[in-house]
């Protein structure tokens, strides 16, 4: 129960007569490790643990760490969300919590960093066996440190590395020896994740 007093002027008021029940509310985000992911591809679960439980939640995110956060589309509500972005770039998810009384807590951050990398031009060439076709260049967000070039007859599938390998080199010319359809794709490792370029 909660009395008030004053000083100036000396006042003591009548103490209340009801009990004043005071709840801490938090929540917090687990794990807090940063996430490195290829773009498309699920990361870690998150999971939110809330004091006491929240009346609801929202997970979002921004791509500027403190501000400019934004709602997933579908909105994602649940106790637990899978990281997972179609563009690279660095992500920063929170989630928010609703408590009684309409009180909202925001967790803290947890980092997620995409990686990806595509190969262009990415029309189909026909070219002559044992001439040389047009150069395709891959691209990596962020730069890879590691990088194979690999083809296959068939699309999708079945990946083998050239005689001798090429690695290293950002750009691969197409010559084969042989007549028929070739896919070809670039093996990029950025910030310890593997990734496949579009064919």
């Amino acid at each position: 129960r909660i009395r008030v007093k004053s000083s100036n002027p000396a006042l003591t008021a009548t103490a209340n007569t009801s009990n004043i029940s005071i709840t801490l509310v938090s929540n917090s985000v687990a794990p807090t490790t940063i996430q490195n992911i290829a773009a498309n591809a699920n990361g870690s679960l998150l999971t939110v643990t809330e004091t006491p439980t929240a009346l609801a939640r929202e997970w979002q995110y921004t791509t500027t760490s403190g501000s400019g956060y934004q709602a997933f589309s579908p909105l994602q509500s649940g106790s637990t969300y899978t990281p997972n972005f179609a563009t690279a770039g660095t992500y920063y998810v929170v989630c928010y919590s609703t408590f009684p009384g309409g009180i909202t807590v925001k967790s803290a951050e947890t980092q997620i960093n995409v990686v990806s990398n595509a190969i262009a031009p990415t029309s189909s060439q026909s070219i002559l066996v044992g001439v040389n076709g047009t150069p395709l260049t891959v691209t990596e967000t962020p730069i890879g440190t590691w990088r194979e070039w690999l083809y296959s007859t068939t699309s999708g599938s079945g990946y083998v590395s050239f005689s001798p390998a090429i690695t290293s080199a950002t750009s691969y010319t197409p010559n084969f020896l042989s007549a028929g359809s070739y896919y070809v794709v670039c093996q990029s490792l950025i910030n310890g994740v593997t990734v496949y370029s579009n064919e």
